[in-house]
């Protein structure tokens, strides 16, 4: 088999997967599923998502610097999200931690290191971007998970978000990341007494590894 049908045969299969999440977003999120069960939706979901997040996570630290896989990838993790975060937002889900935690380890140049020399490429920034996204739409519904969240956020304080590296329009993106990481304390107002008491919880057990 050629090396041209190999690689037809894969972006295929891609694309496949990415309409899978798409699909699943789509159909979770509509009106006429609201009075069904979260455990139920959760069950629809099961199938699919270790698959499709491997296959994300495969792509996008083999091609990085592919924009259109990259677009797409990025799509993807957002309809994975938006199907999955709030079916389980009552509980401690470990699809959920698995998403956010891959999410985030593609979002810094280096991850479980103390190298703060690497810059930021496009793909950390348009991932940071669907980060942010997630925590906006989804901030009462992260329950400890906010840790994995507020670990990427320390370590990004500590880089320059701006790198000759990125390009006009991600460049543009890299200035709404500064806004957003300085904006977090104020963003707090918005949660709510739960989400606020694991907010505060995690920032202390991130405080705790840092001292």
């Amino acid at each position: 088999m050629s090396s041209d049908l190999v690689g037809d045969v894969v972006w295929i299969a891609y694309k496949c997967i990415l309409l899978i999440a798409e699909s699943l977003e789509t159909c979770i999120t509509q009106p006429s599923r609201q009075k069904d069960s979260k455990q139920d939706l959760l069950v629809l979901i099961d199938g699919p998502f270790s698959p499709s997040l491997a296959a994300f996570q495969h792509f996008m630290k083999r091609l990085p610097g592919a924009k259109v896989i990259v677009d797409l990838t990025v799509a993807g993790y957002s309809n994975l999200a938006n199907a999955l975060i709030p079916c389980a937002s009552d509980t401690e889900s470990i699809q959920r931690r698995a998403l956010l935690t891959s999410l985030c380890k593609l979002s810094l140049p280096s991850w479980g290191d103390s190298d703060d020399g690497i810059p930021l490429e496009d793909h950390h920034i348009l991932c940071l971007e669907e980060l942010f996204g997630i925590i906006h739409r989804h901030r009462d519904a992260l329950k400890k998970d906010w840790y994995i969240i507020l670990c990427t956020l320390e370590y990004l304080s500590r880089l320059p978000i701006s790198s000759p590296s990125l390009s006009e329009s991600t460049l543009r993106k890299s200035s709404f990341i500064s806004s957003c990481l300085a904006r977090l304390s104020q963003f707090t107002t918005c949660l709510s007494d739960d989400s606020l008491e694991c907010f505060v919880s995690s920032l202390a057990d991130v405080s705790a590894i840092q001292s």
